[in-house]
């Protein structure tokens, strides 16, 4: 006959049952980040006048849902999904300034994207 199991033999089952649900959680997380960074668009939104970063602007892929807002030092990514079009028209606006589109080939990085005060 065997003994039922101890309070340390399921201290042990319990704490590598945690572990297993704590590994696959982070190898889960890690499997969402998209797999075409290949098709990234970066950059930074400024002043025309002074070149000061300018935060929270909106970044628009015109005709796709993927968009971005800038952050406080006017950085902005954006992934496009494969198949998108090699050229993709950016439409950037922010209350008190001009609306402002481009052209741009993708991949692009390190836009400059220079906007007017209204």
């Amino acid at each position: 006959m065997q003994k039922p199991p101890t309070i340390r033999a399921a201290y042990i089952a319990g704490f590598f049952v945690i572990l297993a649900a704590i590994i696959t959680t982070y190898k889960l997380s890690f499997s969402d980040k998209p797999k075409n960074d290949g098709l990234v668009i970066t950059g930074i939104v400024v002043e025309s006048d002074n070149n000061k970063e300018i935060g929270q602007a909106l970044v628009t892929v015109v005709g796709h849902p993927e968009q971005a807002a800038t952050r406080d030092n006017g950085n902005f990514r954006i992934v496009m999904p494969a198949g998108s079009p090699d050229v993709v028209t950016l439409h950037v606006t922010k209350s008190g300034y001009k609306p402002y589109d481009e052209d741009v080939r993708i991949p692009a990085e390190g836009l400059t994207i220079q906007v007017r005060k209204q």
